[in-house]
């Protein structure tokens, strides 16, 4: 994932900065503070195309924090989603998308295996790719 000066092990002022409004996250990631710009840079700087929704407050049209989550293509498994409410700093926007991007990758890693990765789940059918699978090349496949 490329969120703005950002390297990993690297903290920045960027990082520990309270953000309190949508237009503060949408500055440090140089983009408009609207839903689809939000939405659009989300999903392209993540590996797994996560998504974001912004929590807008009941009796208010005021952005109160922010959904993230992500799906996983041909099943319906998902990781949790992670609400962020506002104020929060962009270390901890970075660790939400982090780890679901890393739970994406572990329900992929458990249930897109081809065929060669070896025997599929008795119940489900779903194969675990394996590593280094010649056919798949690891990386298991589409469903």
């Amino acid at each position: 994932m490329t969120i703005p000066s950002y390297r990993p092990g690297e903290t920045t002022a960027a990082d520990a900065e309270r953000l309190t409004t949508i237009h503060d996250l949408a500055r440090v990631l140089g983009i408009d503070a609207t839903q689809d710009a939000l939405s659009r840079f989300v999903y392209d700087q993540t590996a797994c195309g996560a998504w974001i929704a912004m929590v807008r407050a009941e009796t208010a049209y005021r952005v109160t924090g922010v959904r993230l989550g992500s799906n996983v293509e041909g099943i319906d498994v998902a990781p949790p989603e992670r609400l962020l409410a506002l104020p929060f700093t962009l270390a901890e926007f970075r660790a939400a998308l982090t780890e679901i991007e890393d739970e994406v990758t572990v329900i992929w890693r458990r249930t897109h295996g081809c065929l060669e990765c070896g025997p599929g789940d008795p119940e489900t059918g779903l194969r675990s790719v394996r590593e280094g699978c010649p056919a798949c090349g690891g990386h298991g496949r589409v469903l």
